[in-house]
């Protein structure tokens, strides 16, 4: 017995188009696709392989940024489908900083092995997520380094230990008592102080009361001194350099 169109129509009304894909029902398919939504990149970002397959054969321009968004979110095997399949012209340094950004090493390593490259990017949002492990394996596998804004970006969102790793790994800069000091991170602050002794301008004084950063403001007027348009510490004395 044949079932009436509008049934099967209800039942469809409760399929999604990754499932339609999966059954291979090119009815449900038809009803399902939305070429505003389903396209590369959403495909990519969210691990439907399936899905990026049959845009491979149905709908097979549009997949520039596919291989970032893929990286980005850790779609390890629609990272090696993408390479396989629709290798660019030119191998994109997009890919393995998107992967660094957000901490997916398995990504990271794959991409490397397959003569992808990256900028200093890669560290520095490594730097500014909290992904130690991955600034380790940069540091260790990639030349690429990291700019003066990774230690700043660690500071900023209060990840002492990556603040410290680059410091014993001479990637360290005075911007980081700027990025502690205006976000509060008083633990930060105080290694910085202890470790470094260093300077900061009167922004980051200003920027930091603004933002009711009281423990802050209190530690640092306690030991700098207000000299122009910089704050220097009261007592001079040799940087520690405490790992």
């Amino acid at each position: 017995m044949r079932v009436p169109q509008e049934v099967y129509d209800e039942i469809l009304s409760f399929t999604d188009f990754q499932t339609a894909i999966l059954m291979g029902n090119e009815y449900a398919i038809s009803r399902t696709f939305n070429p505003k939504i389903h396209d590369w990149n959403w495909a990519a970002k969210n691990g439907h392989l399936e899905v990026v397959k049959w845009l491979h054969e149905n709908r097979p321009g549009g997949s520039k940024n596919a291989m970032n968004c893929a990286a980005r979110s850790g779609n390890l095997e629609v990272v090696k489908w993408l390479h396989e399949n629709r290798r660019p012209a030119v191998y994109t340094k997009k890919a393995m900083n998107s992967a660094a950004r957000n901490g997916h090493l398995d990504v990271l390593k794959w991409l490397h092995k397959n003569r992808y490259g990256c900028t200093t990017t890669a560290m520095d949002w490594a730097a500014k997520n909290g992904h130690i492990d991955v600034l380790k394996w940069l540091h260790e596998n990639r030349h690429e380094g990291c700019s003066h804004l990774a230690i700043g970006f660690a500071a900023e969102r209060g990840h002492l230990d990556v603040a410290k790793w680059l410091h014993a790994s001479n990637h360290i800069e005075w911007v980081a008592m700027e990025g502690a000091a205006v976000n509060g991170r008083l633990e930060v602050v105080k290694w910085l102080y202890e470790t470094y002794n260093c300077s900061f301008t009167e922004r980051t004084m200003r920027t930091t009361t603004y933002h009711g950063h009281l423990e802050v403001v209190n530690f640092l007027q306690e030991r700098y001194i207000n000299r122009g348009s910089m704050y220097v510490p009261r007592i001079r004395r040799r940087p520690s350099f405490k790992k």
